[in-house]
């Protein structure tokens, strides 16, 4: 599945460097920078030290692409629906409202992209999920940390649940189950060291829990029931299909019982019926899509509060949100209906390979193609960070694209050799980190 045949080995500067990128990338940190809702977090502007940061890790990355994987622009023009999707947030700029900030946050979405296409030609897919194992493990030892101590500054105060080292505890909430699955999947990849895995699922769900974000909670425990059907997914095709479709019909069962008992279904996870006002945001926000339906109002131009097109969804909430709370109504605003478009032709072509790769495939890494764009879709459903520049779901999301597809164009599919002579030798760490 890796695209890379790599001569050069991997010096540990290299992978601490990923590591760093990977945990900067998360939001990790932000909360220890002074208020989250005054003039650190200014949509607009951005804060001046991570614009350095993320520019010396764009030359870096240029650097190293150049170094080690010298084939990568032919590769990346053969991902058509992410090309296309970068060209039309560039493009955007020539109807955005602010047109500067458009230009930067493009920027920033495209070299985030070359990120994620480096840390798929210059790492083997176990490679990949070590290095986002020691991402995940660091956040998971400093929250604890953060948390007991009382460090850094939330967005909604310290009395509506841990945060750990981020500023709102969705935030930690959701870093958690991507955490999970995360380490799920890495105990069926090492099976030597399970110990250490099932240590950082434990810590894992400790935090969502202690996050109380229900959003969260409700998408863990989604996930967790996907583990237990995926053996049947490399059954007979029609088995196969007949199964989905079951699943298909049982979802939508569930999801018109939920709205059809909505307030007594919020009333269980302790929310309101209008979810902390989402839906009357989420039809606000709507109602600002609609002026503009078919391009959008310019890639990271909407979320721009009292100075840009936001304020009219804050004048019809009477509370300042700072996204759509929703990633495919996020990207609406941005770039329209074109831009939707292009992110579900791309995201439902993944998705197909991903199906497509763990049948053909019965290494246990197999597994994370798909699971993590189940994750990021589900997730997304009340969050916003689809298409998002400087993201570590978009740097992964890229990643996983770009290692499904060879240079041939056809699925790679690597010889059906056991885990014990494909192993490699590991070294026993702290909190479920795998080590090469």
């Amino acid at each position: 599945m890796n695209l890379s045949s790599r001569v050069e080995p991997i010096s540990s500067w290299e992978s601490g460097f990923v590591v760093l990128v990977l945990l900067i990338s998360t939001t990790a940190f932000m909360n220890l920078l002074g208020d989250p809702e005054g003039q650190i977090m200014d949509p607009g502007h951005g804060m001046w030290f991570m614009q350095v940061f993320w520019a010396c890790v764009y030359l870096l990355t240029l650097r190293l692409l150049l170094l080690h994987c010298r084939p990568f622009v032919q590769m990346l023009l053969r991902q058509w629906p992410l090309v296309l999707l970068l060209g039309l947030a560039f493009i955007s700029v020539f109807w955005s409202v602010a047109p500067a900030i458009t230009l930067r946050k493009a920027t920033a979405l495209a070299m985030t992209a070359m990120f994620g296409a480096y840390l798929a030609l210059r790492y083997s897919p176990r490679e990949q999920l070590r290095l986002l194992a020691w991402t995940c493990s660091i956040i998971i030892a400093l929250s604890f940390v953060f948390s007991l101590l009382d460090i850094g500054t939330p967005v909604n105060g310290r009395d509506s649940g841990w945060f750990g080292v981020f500023v709102h505890r969705n935030a930690l909430g959701r870093m958690m189950v991507f955490s999970t699955v995360l380490f799920i999947i890495l105990s069926r990849v090492y099976k030597g060291q399970k110990l250490q895995a099932w240590l950082g699922i434990l810590l894992s769900l400790s935090l969502l829990l202690l996050s109380t974000s229900k959003g969260s909670i409700i998408y863990v425990a989604v996930l967790l029931c996907f583990f237990p059907l995926l053996p049947r997914l490399r059954g007979k095709l029609t088995k196969v299909i007949g199964g989905m479709v079951f699943a298909g019909i049982s979802a939508s069962a569930i999801l018109y019982l939920i709205i059809a008992h909505f307030e007594a279904f919020t009333a269980a996870l302790g929310r309101d019926p209008e979810m902390t006002g989402r839906i009357s945001m989420w039809v606000a926000s709507a109602i600002m899509a609609l002026q503009q339906p078919w391009l959008g109002y310019g890639y990271g131009a909407f979320w721009l509060g009292a100075d840009g097109p936001s304020l009219g969804v804050w004048r019809l909430i009477n509370w300042e949100a700072p996204h759509a709370h929703n990633g495919l109504l996020n990207l609406w605003l941005d770039l329209g209906l074109a831009g939707v478009g292009l992110f579900l032709v791309g995201f439902s072509l993944c998705m197909c390979r991903a199906f497509r790769y763990l049948r053909a495939n019965t290494m246990p890494e197999a597994i994370w193609p798909f699971m993590f764009l189940a994750f990021l879709f589900i997730s997304n459903l009340t969050e916003s960070s689809l298409v998002d520049g400087n993201n570590i779901y978009w740097i992964v999301y890229t990643a996983v694209f770009i290692n499904l597809v060879p240079k041939t164009g056809k699925i790679a599919v690597p010889a059906r050799v056991s885990a014990r002579r494909r192993m490699p030798r590991l070294v026993t760490v702290k909190v479920g980190i795998p080590q090469a």
